[in-house]
């Protein structure tokens, strides 16, 4: 059932695998990555009231992992919640500094910091 979400999720289908998401989550409820990929699917649809319950579970699971924080920083991000975003990224690069996903989303925050003439996050990478 997750390969499948995750499928959906790669397709751009959120709301159907966020159904799925939902349907692993019930049957483990002890599983981080159904929690983590319930949580994304509902940034992507806008759902951020669930998204953030479905991060507090996940942190609850197996703390703040960088891939955690990268997805709540992500999340914080799609929402316009830039200062958050900014630290929650930042703590997810200084524990995985060699993580593409999180340059990604540094990089998509601090081209929405230079938009707005404010300061960006400053890291040791260049893209």
């Amino acid at each position: 059932m997750l390969a499948e979400a995750r499928e959906l999720y790669a397709r751009r289908a959120y709301g159907k695998a966020s159904k799925l998401y939902e349907k692993s989550v019930e049957l483990d409820a002890k599983n981080p990555s159904a929690w983590l990929g319930l949580a994304a699917t509902y940034d992507q649809i806008g759902r951020f009231d669930l998204a953030d319950k479905a991060y507090s579970r996940v942190t609850h699971l197996i703390g703040d992992t960088p891939q955690v924080l990268n997805n709540k920083g992500y999340s914080y991000l799609l929402r316009g919640r830039l200062d958050d975003a900014k630290h929650t990224l930042a703590a997810a690069y200084r524990g995985a500094p060699d993580d593409d996903h999180i340059k990604h989303n540094i990089t998509l925050l601090n081209t929405k910091l230079a938009e707005l003439g404010r300061p960006v996050v400053a890291v040791d990478f260049v893209e």
